[in-house]
């Protein structure tokens, strides 16, 4: 495989990977709302389809609090979590064969390998755990408090649910977006501070900022893809300010947050050889490098 086809897997993943994951996810939506609706036959209602306002009801909602911290862990999600976290792996094995065709004096990195395992762990807390807890669960538990504490219509209360945890064709449900989020900014994160440990472990000068592509990409995005630049500019980046800017860019970090939150794109270590004569003299011309 040629440099520019490991360019274009390494960066096309950023997308595609974060979508299969959603795709499964969304499979498992009417099997956790199924789930849901099952929980919410243990409260008592009246004649007239309200939720009765009784200390039992109460009693309940608290126990379904609990029980609900664990609704979207379906099997067939924790299997798409797995697998997703697999993919970082194969991430990282393709972000390798592109350095050793890159960087002929590559070598492997127990820091960037260590860093990539705190990576996945980090992705796995934010699907599974305390992260969903706090964007999916908490919230619906709190529906339901709120309904037993007000008498709310039973009905009223299982619509707000059902808007909530499915998907329509106009609106993606709460779990897909947030489940989402943490999976095109974990992968990508990822990859690009696996790929930072490696471009300073050889002392990277050049950068080519590749990306995918997209009907969301950002200006700021659009305006650097496929362009290379010396890494003194892109520190410069930091300084600026654009819509949906990572909290805490700097110099130091832009390697890693690109574009910011949601950015599919990569910034790349690349030799001097394939570097345009013009961008070498822009930056010879504005002090950044000298020959």
């Amino acid at each position: 495989m040629t440099l520019r086809d490991l360019i274009k897997q390494k960066t096309n993943r950023l997308a595609s990977v974060p979508e299969q994951f959603l795709t499964e996810v969304q499979k498992t939506e009417k099997t956790i709302y199924a789930d849901i609706l099952a929980l919410l036959d243990r409260l008592k209602i009246d004649a007239d389809g309200k939720i009765i306002l009784s200390k039992t009801n109460i009693a309940v909602a608290g126990q379904l609090r609990d029980e609900l911290k664990k609704v979207a862990l379906t099997d067939d999600y924790l299997k798409a979590v797995i697998d997703y976290t697999k993919e970082m792996d194969k991430q990282a094995v393709i972000t390798d064969d592109y350095m050793q065709k890159a960087f002929p004096d590559f070598k492997e990195s127990d820091v960037a390998n260590a860093l990539l395992e705190k990576s996945k762990k980090t992705a796995i807390d934010s699907l599974i755990g305390t992260g969903l807890e706090e964007n999916f669960s908490t919230p619906i538990a709190d529906f339901i408090d709120t309904a037993v504490s007000s008498g709310s219509g039973f009905i009223d209360l299982r619509n707000q649910i059902q808007e909530y945890v499915l998907s329509t064709d106009e609106q993606e449900s709460k779990l897909m977006q947030y489940s989402g989020q943490v999976a095109h900014d974990a992968v990508a994160f990822s990859d690009r501070a696996y790929t930072n440990v490696l471009a300073e472990e050889l002392d990277a000068e050049w950068y080519l900022y590749s990306g995918t592509e997209l009907p969301t990409s950002r200006p700021f995005c659009e305006e650097r893809k496929d362009k290379f630049f010396h890494y003194k500019e892109i520190e410069a980046w930091a300084d600026k300010d654009w819509q949906g800017k990572a909290e805490g860019t700097n110099a130091q970090t832009i390697f890693i947050t690109a574009g910011g939150y949601n950015c599919v794109d990569s910034i790349l270590p690349v030799g001097i050889a394939i570097v345009p004569d013009d961008v070498i003299q822009r930056n010879i011309d504005n002090g950044n490098y000298t020959p």
